[in-house]
């Protein structure tokens, strides 16, 4: 089911984006780096078009640090989903949606970013930590970042991948773990203290979960759904093909394109 409204996406969104000079009457250094900008996300497309992710994640992440514009925003937003950083993703696709709030010229793109960022949640992966024998002054970090009691009960959003799960008691480690979550995953980790916290130290051999559970505490789950779990391993990934639709053309040109299950040139 999903994956049947992914591919509808795909189908029948068409884009016309502006990327025109923002830099009037710059110095040359200045244009200079447009120029270069410019040809970071030239690049980013066509290595978009041709599925190398990573190497469009970095083009398009440099292009934005000079040229902050709707248009290259998007297509990073679809780098990083393709890429894995989902939590960089939904942040962008929400951006991009405040910054192009109320702007015709994007109204369908805008629609095609509110469904990607829809199925982009659904995908983000959920760490809840549950402490045996909590103390006050515990601390709780996941990947050496704290996180609050509150979301380390609620599910702390992470990006998928491997993730280091540390309990610490008295300025020292008391109880570790690894979690690896894939996308749309949902897991809880108990961390038990050891008797002394400065005895604990990080285990040579990479420990398990100590229990790992995809329910919620009242049975139920948002991830136990049958046709979910058969589509979301590729939702984000087939969802935002759609999007990087976008190529520079000149100066001050409008760009346009058409969008299919894939990247499009400029026509």
């Amino acid at each position: 089911m999903l994956r049947e409204h992914v591919r509808g996406l795909a189908a029948r969104v068409a884009v016309v984006i502006w990327l025109g000079s923002g830099v009037a009457a710059s110095p040359a250094l200045a244009q200079d780096a447009e120029a270069a900008a410019r040809a970071s996300f030239t690049q980013g497309v066509e290595a978009a078009r041709a599925e190398r992710w990573p190497e469009a994640y970095d083009a398009f992440n440099e292009a934005y640090a000079t040229l902050p514009r709707p248009a290259v925003l998007l297509n990073l937003a679809n780098a990083q989903a393709h890429t894995g950083r989902l939590l960089e993703a939904e942040a962008s696709y929400a951006r991009f949606l405040r910054e192009t709030q109320g702007d015709r010229n994007m109204a369908a793109h805008r629609r095609a970013a509110e469904e990607a960022i829809d199925v982009v949640r659904l995908g983000i992966p959920r760490l809840q930590i549950s402490v045996t024998a909590p103390r006050q002054g515990d601390t709780l970090e996941v990947d050496g970042e704290p996180v609050s009691p509150e979301d380390a009960a609620s599910g702390v959003p992470v990006n998928p991948g491997d993730h280091e799960v540390t309990l610490v008691r008295g300025g020292t480690v008391a109880a570790w773990a690894r979690a690896e979550l894939a996308e749309g995953d949902s897991r809880v980790v108990e961390l038990t203290a050891s008797v002394t916290a400065a005895d604990a130290q990080l285990p040579d051999e990479e420990p398990g979960l100590l229990d790992v559970d995809s329910s919620d505490a009242d049975g139920s789950s948002p991830w136990a759904s049958p046709w979910l779990w058969g589509a979301v391993g590729v939702v984000v990934v087939g969802a935002l093909t759609a999007i990087i639709v976008v190529a520079v053309s000149g100066e001050s040109d409008p760009i346009s394109g058409n969008v299919g299950p894939g990247v499009t040139g400029v026509r």
